[in-house]
């Protein structure tokens, strides 16, 4: 990444995290139902070539979630 790539990636981090504690809470759940439905989408070989990366990743940090109880699915498995 170049240096203006950087900055505007901190700056989008700062920018979401630096919010009432109520809605960190609600983005949090925003994000993880996001993972899980890429985890979800690469367990069912529903993703592009490009995006495979970001798919497996989710899968594994979900699976990992669930396996330690940290978190509980909320998707059907569709």
């Amino acid at each position: 990444k170049n240096m203006a790539q950087n900055f505007y990636t901190k700056w989008q981090n700062a920018i979401l995290a630096d919010d009432h504690r109520y809605l960190i809470n609600e983005k949090g759940k925003v994000v993880f139902a996001f993972l899980e439905r890429l985890a979800n989408d690469y367990q069912k070989g529903r993703y592009d070539q490009r995006d495979e990366w970001v798919c497996r990743l989710a899968a594994e940090a979900i699976e990992h979630l669930v396996e330690n109880r940290m978190y509980y699915r909320t998707l059907n498995n569709d």
